[in-house]
């Protein structure tokens, strides 16, 4: 069980059956393990609530949304209120420390995607989605392509379009397709 008041929000499954949960509330992370408890079942233990940075949580902050690389060797927690996107690294046995924080430019981050070596993410209230190149060590480019689009709360995988553009879904939420990584982040023409 997780402690009371942390507002669990999202949650990131590594292929080892951890659990990494990221609250709302208290910004931490949330280290689920998977403990066996009998013939084919299994609980899941909460083992340690880690800071999901090194310099605190400001005025404001609130997590939002996690997800993993495809190597699973790094998380990326993205943080409402400081516009901010915390990366993560992940040990051999499932622990995490905070690596890195990039300002992730316009406001609400609500959905990330690793496609690729690039991180995407999407900024409904700035009518936006952000790119970011990942390093080989997981960490975040500097600055992120800010790219104009209707209002994403989604980001999915790549399609055969050149161009992002917003897609209606039946419940009325906005999702963005985004292009191949490397149509994102072709140098805008001056």
């Amino acid at each position: 069980m997780l402690p009371q008041g942390c507002g669990p929000r999202h949650f990131a499954r590594s292929s080892r059956g951890v659990v990494y949960v990221v609250t709302e509330y208290s910004l931490e992370l949330a280290l689920l393990y998977p403990v066996p408890r009998g013939p084919g079942r299994v609980a899941l233990e909460l083992q340690a609530m880690l800071p999901v940075s090194r310099r605190g949580v400001l005025a404001g902050d609130a997590g939002a949304e996690i997800c993993t690389d495809p190597d699973e060797r790094h998380l990326f927690v993205g943080v409402r209120g400081s516009n901010r996107i915390r990366t993560l690294e992940l040990g051999a046995d499932g622990s995490a420390t905070p690596l890195q924080e990039a300002n992730c430019g316009p406001s609400w981050r609500r959905h990330r995607r690793v496609e690729g070596r690039r991180l995407v993410v999407a900024l409904e209230r700035s009518s936006a989605i952000a790119c970011f190149d990942l390093t080989e060590s997981g960490r975040l480019s500097e600055t992120a392509r800010i790219l104009s689009i209707g209002s994403p709360t989604r980001v999915l995988p790549h399609c055969r379009e050149t161009r992002a553009r917003p897609a209606a879904r039946r419940d009325q939420s906005r999702v963005c397709t985004v292009p191949a990584a490397s149509t994102l982040m072709t140098p805008a023409r001056e």
